[in-house]
């Protein structure tokens, strides 16, 4: 019951944050739950916010000032301080730097599941409604084929390789098949 329910508002999550939200202030339209649920849970306003990741991303960095002025006492605003260079947005990817990708939220949420009895899993919702959007997927597998290079390939095995039988014999995919 409790993933079907978690299953059910990521779907809305991921479906309000793909939606232009031009209808968010329309009540009368059904149009408008999913982009009022994504500000009201997440705080994010298409309209206003723009693309997901770049909002992420502004929320990340806003966290590591806070953690930065607190742990570190450094203040950017302040004059005596040196400012740190600006970074952009890294690709949406668990590889280039997984830091980035996981961040305090991910941690935070894995030591709540953990602490509702299940194993510590670090889960970066952010990041992974990120992944779900549009062209999402695709920044991922670029970050993932940016480290790896082109030696990952996609592996598929189904039933139906039993079923299908090369037309001579000989070897294929360095397999054996002997045809009668």
């Amino acid at each position: 019951m409790q993933r079907s329910l978690l299953a059910s508002v990521l779907a809305l999550f991921t479906v309000a944050c793909q939606g232009t939200g031009q209808q968010i202030n329309d009540h009368w339209n059904a149009d408008s739950i999913a982009p009022r649920m994504a500000r009201f849970f997440l705080g994010y306003d298409s309209s206003r916010d723009g693309d997901w990741r770049d909002f992420t991303w502004e929320n990340k960095q806003s966290i590591n000032l806070t953690l930065r002025r607190h742990f570190f006492h450094h203040n950017p605003d302040n004059p005596n301080h040196p400012d740190l260079p600006l970074r952009r947005r890294p690709k949406n990817s668990l590889l280039p730097d997984p830091v980035t990708f996981i961040h305090v939220e991910g941690i935070l949420l894995g030591f709540a599941a953990m602490g509702a009895g299940g194993p510590f899993v670090p889960l970066p919702v952010g990041s992974l409604i990120g992944v779900f959007e549009e062209g999402g997927r695709d920044e991922f597998m670029e970050g993932i084929s940016g480290v790896a290079g082109d030696t990952i390939g996609a592996v598929t095995a189904t039933f139906v390789h039993k079923w299908i039988q090369p037309a001579v014999s000989g070897t294929v995919m360095g397999f054996h098949h002997l045809v009668d």
